[in-house]
């Protein structure tokens, strides 16, 4: 199992700043992530030159299930969709995400999807990058401040409670991501979770995850009672500056409307967007 470790041996560091390639790179970490599923128990990827389906059984979170990199035939998207739903309905999957990227289609499949009921979730989020050699780094956060590493399940439970107290989700949305931790073995994943802490208390989380020659960063968000104290900066330099010193050079993500003006602070620049939708049952 590749650990984020050692991946820096990866020969794969991507070096091309220019924009079409950084547009590229933000996708690709995406989809790296989702590939990195397959070790999964009962973890199931479809590879096509027209798209890539995954789907974990037991995790409901719609990270761990769906479809991205789509390049449909025009006259085959309406039997693609179909038979993707029929697909997840089968496996009586919950909740699910239909990815779409700068790379990938957006018109030709929006109004497709829309009118089979899928639910545009953060719709047309900026995808963004930043050179890690040109970082912003200079961000105050309080004196009692401190940023941990999850390395254990003690604190993997608290980096999912704080998940979904930050982003007000369901409480299986975090949950996923602690159940696909103990599945892999806490210290063998192939992300790195990080705590921010006020103190004692857990206010703040963030997610490395490394792939397509580049950084990624998932799951930014700190407690509402915490924000504007730089926290959010910080939780998001620790994460970038370990993967700085793994030799990769570029960090992405995609932003909320909340987090934009925090990151371009830190240097991101935005190169494409990320839409995705959401299936309900």
């Amino acid at each position: 199992m590749l650990r984020v470790k050692d991946l820096l041996i990866m020969p794969d560091i991507l070096t091309d700043l220019s924009p079409p390639a950084l547009a590229v790179a933000v996708e690709n970490n995406l989809y790296a992530l989702f590939e990195s599923f397959a070790p999964l128990p009962g973890a199931e990827l479809h590879r096509t030159p027209a798209f890539l389906r995954y789907r974990v059984p037991g995790l409901m979170n719609p990270m761990f299930n769906g479809i991205a990199r789509c390049n449909i035939p025009p006259d085959m998207i309406d039997s693609t969709i179909h038979d993707t739903i029929a697909y997840f309905r089968s496996h009586q999957t919950s909740f699910w995400f239909w990815w779409l990227g700068g790379s990938s289609q957006s018109r030709e499949l929006s109004s497709h999807l829309e009118a089979r009921g899928f639910i545009p979730y953060e719709f047309d989020a900026p995808g963004m990058a930043v050179d890690l050699h040109n970082l912003n780094e200079d961000v105050k956060t309080p004196e009692h401040f401190r940023i941990t590493k999850v390395a254990d399940e003690e604190m993997l439970r608290v980096w999912g409670h704080t998940f979904v107290t930050a982003y007000q989700v369901p409480e299986f949305a975090g949950q996923s991501w602690i159940d696909a931790s103990l599945r892999l073995g806490v210290t063998q994943t192939p992300w790195q979770f990080y705590v921010g802490w006020l103190g004692d208390e857990p206010v703040s989380v963030s997610m490395l995850v490394v792939g397509g020659g580049v950084v990624g960063l998932l799951a930014l968000a700190t407690l509402p009672s915490a924000r504007g104290q730089g926290i959010g900066s910080a939780m998001t330099l620790a994460p970038l500056r370990d993967g700085r010193a793994m030799g990769y050079r570029v960090g992405i993500l995609f932003s909320t409307d909340m987090g934009f003006s925090v990151y371009s602070r830190l240097g991101f620049q935005q190169y494409t967007t990320i839409s995705r939708y959401l299936w309900r049952a």
